[in-house]
């Protein structure tokens, strides 16, 4: 039995999802609609894995920004922290609340200074360590 491959219709730039289709001609019906009814919009299909992959780079492109402790502290509480650890100097929890798909908020706490960051969660390869957060440390003096 063969799935029948789902179809996003996006704008440019957009987060969201406009509408989605269960098979290509479905989409290219729904996307000439858009096209017409909003020519300036420069609607496009793309296929979920894809759009998860786009929005999923999005997130993880995103800077560290710095947070004050109450920040920290009130997200540290709000809801139960996933793997919250201390290792070479950072004091780091993921969010239990995931943004998208295994995309969540980190947050990282290096001597008195707080910072924020999306991760995938499971991959250390995206979080926060002492390396990538030395820039702001050596920054504030």
């Amino acid at each position: 039995m063969t799935v029948a491959q789902d179809y996003f219709i996006v704008q440019p730039g957009s987060r969201s999802i406009q509408t989605y289709a269960a098979n290509l001609e479905e989409a290219n019906r729904r996307l000439t609609e858009l096209q017409f009814e909003q020519p300036d919009i420069g609607w496009y299909l793309i296929d979920p894995e894809e759009f998860l992959h786009r929005k999923e780079a999005e997130f993880l492109n995103q800077p560290v920004i710095e947070i004050s402790a109450e920040k920290y502290d009130e997200m540290l509480n709000i809801l139960p922290p996933l793997n919250w650890v201390r290792a070479d100097g950072v004091e780091r929890f993921n969010m239990c609340e995931f943004l998208s798909g295994p995309i969540t908020n980190q947050y990282a706490r290096v001597g008195d200074r707080y910072f924020t960051k999306p991760v995938r969660h499971g991959d250390k390869s995206t979080y926060m360590t002492i390396d990538i957060l030395r820039p702001f440390l050596e920054n504030h003096s």
